[in-house]
């Protein structure tokens, strides 16, 4: 059994010696495409040929660590060394992204300008081939290069090896040619290379506790036992992992894992959508079938993929998290290139990662083993994790937490407001036709609420009840999958318009404690104290704004229309810019409140132009 076709498999799989004269047939072609492969076979037959060197070689040479120093990464090629042969394909997956990274760095070095993006770009940089030799960068690309080389590094990084089936000896060739290069670097006096700062760990704290810790191996191995969703063969990779993960070995858990949920997806995916060649490695002129492939909308030829019903929607939304959301872990792409440190993969985001995959392996239960779940907490634990999750790097989902953040400070100030008819009487008209304007876009908003939520109960546009309202909307599941680019650019605004809220009515609070304290103490000067008595006129109208800003927030996602699009985003650019403008007159060093009372009157007014269109298109924004 394999998932290698069997050019990739005879190449990857057999030493130069085992190869048999039919690699060199150009299998009914005779285009430059085969002439190409040709070379590159040839070429690593020489390879094959040059790795002279044992591990108890590198070991033991001091020329190993002096050779290899121009990486930035000489423990973690050294700890590749002391690899088993159980864990050659690790060993492979870490020192392509090392040679990846440190080559880039290289490029920057001596170029002065970014690296390109991919792997296979940058082998072809004629300053890197001017540095190190035509010879040596033709023997990176001839193990590296693109699909029609060996392509180790994609194979591997996608899951398509079993354990095992990779020759150890690729991890030596793959070491012989960073000792190569830094030969070249040592010689030219190349020294001083500028070495890319690593990204940092995207925010974890939205995972904390997403999922119970993993803290049995016994109830895991049951489970890879009991479930369908591995595919034949490779369930040693994934015990593997397991055991990498409860070693703390948490990098190391995670870079077997991911190209194995990879493989395990598209073997599904497979399934699913009838097309059972997309499960092997693909030849040399068809591109391989990746988690981009797996996870997109649709397949060839506008067919829906029907993967993305089969495993539904939550897991689907883990996988995006994962994978894609631009604020998520993107785990798979910034590891495989060298934009992550191992050493930041920590326990929290090893365990998410590996649920994931055990999530997927409780859904897919043989049918004799389905009551898998009730025989362990864990599980059980875990189950009822997959059945309520909803995505926590969303754009929309990051909105709904920045809304609720700002919720509190608005919700604060409502306090002060109730006690404000003992120090002034508001009596001010513009105040009156302003609440008149809110309150008529609440009556709408309320409207739509109630096609989302229960709004029984909850009362006409009193403060408490608009904040009932705002919570309960930030808590319906919305459809975050394959979402029109507009919604983002919409989304952004509102969460800048969330944070002016929170930043604003944070201020105001803060301000309001401590000239009501020196307003009861008679410590206010005249001036002070009529500011002090403008700022609680105008504050209830302030507040309203607010939590009308934020309701508007809350619903935008469930009525959102990318027709009316670039209407919505001009309308919140400009609440945006009222809602700046509030933050910053309100501030401790400008107490301008009746310019804010000013700003909140254009803000009803721009409020008061959407009126038409959300009564006759049923749209809030």
């Amino acid at each position: 059994m394999t998932y290698l076709s069997p050019y990739v498999h005879n190449i990857i799989c057999k030493s130069a010696e085992q190869w048999n004269d039919h690699l060199l047939e150009d299998r009914n072609r005779d285009d430059e495409s085969a002439k190409k492969r040709k070379f590159y076979i040839l070429n690593l037959k020489e390879i094959w040929e040059k790795a002279h060197l044992s591990d108890s070689d590198y070991k033991e040479s001091n020329k190993t660590v002096q050779y290899i120093k121009w990486t930035g990464s000489t423990d973690l090629i050294l700890e590749c060394l002391n690899l088993s042969t159980e864990s050659t394909n690790l060993g492979i997956l870490k020192l392509t992204v090392i040679i990846e990274r440190a080559l880039g760095d290289v490029f920057v070095t001596i170029e002065n300008r970014r690296c390109p993006s991919l792997l296979k770009d940058l082998l072809q940089m004629e300053a890197l081939s001017k540095l190190f030799g035509e010879s040596l960068m033709t023997d990176l690309e001839t193990l590296m290069g693109p699909p029609i080389s060996l392509n180790l590094r994609n194979v591997l990084w996608h899951g398509f090896p079993m354990l095992g089936e990779i020759q150890p000896q690729y991890c030596r060739i793959l070491l012989d040619q960073i000792i190569a290069l830094g030969v070249v670097l040592e010689e030219k006096q190349i020294v001083n290379i500028k070495h890319r700062s690593k990204l940092p760990m995207p925010n974890t704290d939205p995972i904390k506790g997403c999922f119970p810790f993993i803290n049995s191996k016994e109830i895991v191995f049951k489970l890879f036992k009991s479930t369908a969703f591995i595919p034949i063969g490779m369930t040693p990779a994934w015990k593997l992992s397991m055991e990498f993960y409860l070693s703390e070995r948490y990098a190391d858990a995670v870079i077997i894992f991911l190209p194995q949920l990879e493989h395990a997806l598209r073997c599904l995916f497979a399934t699913v959508n009838q097309c059972p060649n997309r499960q092997i490695t693909a030849e040399c002129d068809v591109l391989y079938t990746t988690f981009d492939e797996i996870l997109a909308k649709e397949i060839e030829s506008n067919t829906p993929n029907l993967l993305l019903p089969e495993i539904g929607s939550n897991i689907c939304e883990m996988l995006y998290d994962l994978l894609y959301f631009p604020e998520g872990l993107r785990l798979r792409d910034r590891l495989s290139h060298g934009e992550y440190d191992f050493d930041h993969v920590n326990n929290v985001i090893a365990n998410y990662v590996l649920c994931i995959g055990l999530c997927l392996c409780l859904k897919y239960l043989f049918p004799w083993r389905q009551h898998l779940n009730t025989e362990s907490e864990f599980l059980a634990k875990l189950a009822r994790a997959a059945e309520s999750y909803r995505s926590l790097y969303h754009p929309v989902y990051i909105l709904m937490t920045e809304i609720s953040v700002a919720l509190e400070g608005t919700e604060a100030l409502i306090g002060v407001i109730e006690s404000i008819e003992v120090v002034c009487e508001i009596d001010d008209e513009n105040i009156k036709e302003m609440t008149t304007v809110f309150r008529r876009i609440l009556t709408k908003i309320f409207s739509l609420a109630t096609y989302y939520i229960d709004m029984n109960g909850i009362g006409n546009f009193q403060y408490q009840s608009i904040v009932v309202v705002i919570r309960k909307l930030i808590t319906v599941k919305r459809d975050v999958m394959h979402r029109p680019k507009s919604e983002i650019e919409v989304n952004g605004i509102l969460r800048k318009i969330a944070k002016q809220v929170g930043t604003a009515a944070d201020q105001v609070l803060c301000s309001t404690k401590e000239k009501q304290m020196q307003f009861e103490t008679r410590n206010l000067r005249s001036r002070a104290r009529n500011n002090y008595l403008n700022m609680l006129k105008v504050l209830p109208i302030l507040t309203t704004c607010w939590l009308t800003l934020l309701l508007i927030g809350s619903i935008e996602g469930l009525l959102f229309d990318d027709t009316n699009s670039y209407i919505i985003i001009k309308y919140l650019k400009k609440c945006l810019k009222y809602s700046e403008n509030i933050t910053t007159l309100s501030s401790p060093s400008n107490n301008k409140w009746l310019d804010c009372l000013g700003v909140a009157e254009k803000l009803s007014e721009v409020l008061r132009d959407r009126l038409q269109l959300i009564e006759t298109d049923n749209h809030i924004l």
